[in-house]
């Protein structure tokens, strides 16, 4: 593990500034505003937004450090830093002879760094889920050990779900190929107990509650066919457009339609070879029994599938796979061309200051500070935000605790007078254009515009 010391500081680095540089996003603001902040009863409310052990830990470093983008993102970057010593762990027992380029595809995925930055649980469970397969791995690796390493696979498994439910039927799915993978010894029964009780135990007492109250009607994000599934989940893994480089589109926009094909296609030839690896077995099975439980409560319950982030545990598995493919003889070189082809795309969509699916967020602190530097000469009696906005608007402003009134939500197709908006200008351009608004900010990508009605606004 020494020797990816440096490339885990790199990567790490790279989380913490974006955690620092980016702007809140509106899931991570009203989650944050909702469930961290008031009664402590509210952080395990039964509410898909709420990622119970996220909302927890944020309201208490945000309580400790003071409230600010970096400092509710904390959790995160916590997550961040176990999902790194995970994956090293993991690489340097799968592939000590290409440990850089496996470490490099484990964290430098785009779609894997958006949510080890991001205020939500995501991050936390994928630490956590990392965390078992490195401890499941070296159990497996090595034989019989202390019960002790069992007994951290059940509490990590527990601390995944809570910090996000979607991350259930993955976390159940890796403790039952663990079980079935251990040699069928007079100890099985004990390591059995040992990865079922503590997690349980753990489980509810930080969740159980909120599971008992948790009602199907929040159930309601998710894929309706597979096909959506795993073409949403590519296009988050190979992105087809970097906001920063937008004159390199085309090039993402290839990349992403050949990459079934050049990329994907390889790497399952490569593991098919090397099916008879046990860390083949391991990975595989956990993948499939995960993917078996999401359909089967897909045709039976109704329930929709991973989309998008909720998916973000298959990435994970795949990349793992990925990985294993390239560290065996019959298909290391065929393998490791598709690794370093996935590399090259990363690189390309690499992005520091914004996320994918709430691109639209990426510059709402820089609109907000012009807004403050207009607020301090002249006063505000009322704002006025698009669902896009509101949430980043009101953090802000709780964070800043400057005088300036809370944000109306507003309906984008009317409206109402007030005396600052933050619009949406693909949206409302036509309001703006015949308000004839005095314009603070504009988002040059973003489409954001921060605006002041004429003659609404008065000197103190």
């Amino acid at each position: 593990m020494r020797r990816l010391l440096v490339p885990a500081l790199l990567v790490y680095s790279v989380i913490l500034f974006r955690a620092a540089y980016q702007s809140v996003t509106l899931d991570e603001a009203d989650a944050f505003m909702t469930f961290a902040t008031g009664n402590l009863d509210i952080s395990f409310y039964p509410s898909s937004g709420n990622h119970v052990l996220n909302s927890l830990l944020a309201r208490y470093t945000t309580q400790v450090f003071g409230l600010s983008q970096f400092t509710f993102r904390i959790p995160a970057m916590l997550g961040a830093l176990l999902y790194l010593l995970s994956v090293a762990a993991i690489v340097t027992r799968l592939a000590p002879t290409r440990h850089l380029l496996a470490f490099a595809i484990l964290t430098c995925n785009p779609f894997i760094l958006d949510y080890l930055v991001a205020s939500r649980g995501y991050a936390l469970a994928l630490g956590f889920l990392a965390a078992m397969v490195a401890l499941a791995m070296r159990i497996l690796d090595r034989g019989p050990t202390p019960i002790r390493d069992t007994i951290l696979i059940s509490i990590c498994a527990a601390l995944a779900v809570a910090a996000n439910f979607s991350f259930a039927f993955c976390i159940a799915g890796t403790l039952g190929a663990f079980l079935l993978s251990l040699p069928k010894t007079k100890r099985w029964f004990a390591l059995a107990l040992a990865a079922t009780i503590p997690g349980a135990i753990v489980g509810f007492a930080i969740v159980g509650k909120t599971l008992m109250a948790f009602p199907r009607d929040q159930l309601y994000y998710g894929a309706h066919s597979w096909p959506e599934m795993w073409t949403e989940m590519l296009d988050a893994v190979f992105p087809k457009q970097n906001l920063q480089l937008a004159s390199i589109e085309p090039v993402l926009t290839a990349a992403r339609g050949a990459a079934p094909y050049f990329i994907l296609l390889p790497i399952s030839i490569g593991l098919w070879m090397s099916t008879k690896s046990w860390p083949t077995r391991f990975v595989a099975l956990a993948l499939a029994a995960t993917l078996t439980a999401h359909g089967l409560a897909h045709s039976i319950q109704n329930l929709l599938l991973p989309l998008d982030r909720t998916s973000i545990f298959i990435a994970f598995f795949l990349s793992v796979l990925a990985v294993i493919s390239a560290t065996h003889p019959p298909a290391q070189r065929i393998s490791t061309t598709a690794l370093c082809a996935s590399l090259l795309i990363f690189a390309l969509a690499f992005r520091t200051s914004y996320f994918r699916i709430w691109e639209f967020d990426m510059d709402v602190n820089r609109g907000f500070e012009a807004y403050l530097r207009y607020a301090k000469d002249h006063k505000i009696e009322s704002a006025a935000c698009t669902w896009r906005y509101g949430g980043a608007y009101n953090f802000y402003r709780a964070a800043s605790k400057a005088d300036i009134p809370k944000c109306d939500y507003i309906d984008q197709s009317n409206p109402p007078p007030r005396t600052a908006y933050f619009l949406w200008d693909p949206g409302e351009a036509e309001f703006i254009e015949k308000s004839k608004l005095e314009i603070l900010y504009k988002g040059p990508i973003s489409g954001l515009v921060v605006g002041i009605r004429s003659g609404s606004a008065t000197e103190p």
